[in-house]
């Protein structure tokens, strides 16, 4: 039975459309300032909190930084393997008390230790570097971030910086950070990155070996307890006081992956004032398992439905022809919905069809909705042949041809008695302009 799949781009399509989500009632808060649940393969929207509404990513921002640097080793413009040399220009603007792997200008790093500082450890410094060494200049890489941005349909997204520490002008919403990781997380390389827990950095020529771990507690343990998720396969964490603490996360159970972004969350704090909850993983993993708990892939259209009936002429066999979906469409969708919640939409080509019909012949089309949400079109195709009468075409034939000669025939007396009508005009014309001349003429003689 053949399926409906989302290649990349209709997927970002369909998650940049607010109206594609499900149009249900959402039975839940969550906590943050925004926030969003996806289908990762899909694009079906299952949650939507503020979305669209503009907020700070923080260092979610490493996720473009990445994925540039990732597509440029994809083009061949680098390998993993490259070399590059850290520079003051790179080094000198991260703030020594942000997050950074104390990268020193003259330092040798590989594209591979630099991307995983980046998405390990969340190094700022680890930002600039890539961003020159993919860019040439700071400037000229905050370009290629706003142009992919723009290729990628994230209206609600500017960048001013590769590492995400607060400027007023440097923002995104829930939806945009979902459509650019869905993109970044169909990326092996990728993949692998926004999943490690930990990673060590070989000994440089400026610095001894590193030990990088996980600011994602969903990932890892090790630093912070107590938020460790067997399903998480990623992202990016960032924080910042303008952005609050936001989370970029994803899950996988069986072959379905979800995408949750929770943006703008505070820190839960007990009475004696210490921390009691980190709430962008708490929340995190609890809307990523409302997802996995509530919905299902499930088949909401088959190719083997019987849509309708198309009243068929000429045929000696039939007088109709039995329509049914060219495929079948699927649906990230409540497990307590059911098929016949969904309303169809039949169009057809016409009110009828000639025989001949020839087996998948489309006849029209049908659109699966459930309330706003349009769940996908499917063309509707002739289930068999149907013969055509050669008794029923021949007069069909030799009627047309007959009427045509009639329509010519009447167009051809038309145009004789047209043609009739104005030599007649032209011919009283000219009588009445020698008449004309002639009363002249006398009056001339007269005078």
């Amino acid at each position: 039975m053949k399926k409906i799949r989302f290649p990349v781009l209709i997927l970002i399509f369909v998650l940049l459309l607010p109206q594609f989500a499900l149009a249900l009632e959402q039975d839940m808060v969550i906590d943050a300032k925004a926030a969003i649940l996806v289908d990762a393969a899909f694009g079906d929207v299952l949650y939507a909190q503020n979305a669209d509404e503009r907020v700070y990513p923080a260092s979610t921002t490493k996720i473009m930084t990445a994925l540039l640097v990732i597509e440029n080793i994809e083009m061949g413009g680098s390998t993993l393997a490259t070399m590059v040399t850290a520079t003051e220009s790179a080094i000198a603007p991260i703030p020594p008390r942000s997050s950074h792997q104390s990268i020193r200008p003259g330092e040798q790093l590989t594209l591979e230790q630099l991307l995983y500082c980046l998405m390990v450890a969340s190094a700022n410094d680890a930002s600039n570097v890539l961003a020159e060494a993919i860019g040439g200049s700071l400037e000229d890489f905050y370009v290629l971030m706003n142009s992919k941005a723009q290729a990628l349909g994230l209206s609600g997204t500017r960048y001013m910086n590769a590492h995400g520490l607060h400027d007023d002008e440097h923002y995104t919403t829930a939806r945009d950070l979902a459509v650019l990781s869905s993109y970044a997380m169909t990326k092996p390389l990728f993949r692998t990155l926004a999943a490690a827990p930990i990673y060590t950095v070989p000994a440089t020529n400026l610095s001894a070996e590193r030990s990088l771990h996980t600011t994602n507690y969903l990932l890892s343990h090790r630093i912070i307890p107590g938020y460790l998720y067997s399903s998480a396969t990623g992202i990016k964490t960032g924080t910042t006081n303008e952005a609050g603490y936001c989370l970029v996360s994803s899950a996988q159970k069986g072959e379905r992956e979800l995408i949750a972004v929770v943006m703008g969350t505070t820190l839960k704090l007990d009475a004696a004032g210490l921390i009691a909850d980190r709430t962008y993983f708490s929340e995190s993993q609890r809307l990523l398992e409302w997802g996995f708990a509530g919905y299902s892939r499930r088949e909401i259209l088959s190719g083997n439905d019987l849509i309708g009936e198309l009243p068929v002429s000429l045929s000696r066999v039939a007088d109709y022809v039995v329509a049914h979906p060219s495929g079948s469409l699927e649906a990230t969708i409540p497990r307590d919905l059911g098929n016949e919640a969904f309303q169809r939409t039949v169009v057809w080509l016409n009110d009828s069809v000639e025989a001949p019909v020839v087996k998948g012949q489309v006849l029209g089309t049908i659109t699966l909705h459930y309330g706003d949400t349009a769940y996908g079109t499917l063309n509707l195709v002739a289930l068999s042949d149907v013969e055509a009468s050669p008794r029923k075409v021949f007069w069909k034939d030799t009627g047309a041809a007959i009427l045509q000669l009639i329509i010519f025939a009447f167009l051809g007396v038309a145009l004789f008695f047209v043609i009739i009508l104005l030599l007649r005009n032209r011919r009283r014309n000219a009588l009445r302009l020698e008449r004309q001349a002639e009363r002249e003429r006398q009056r001339a003689e007269k005078e």
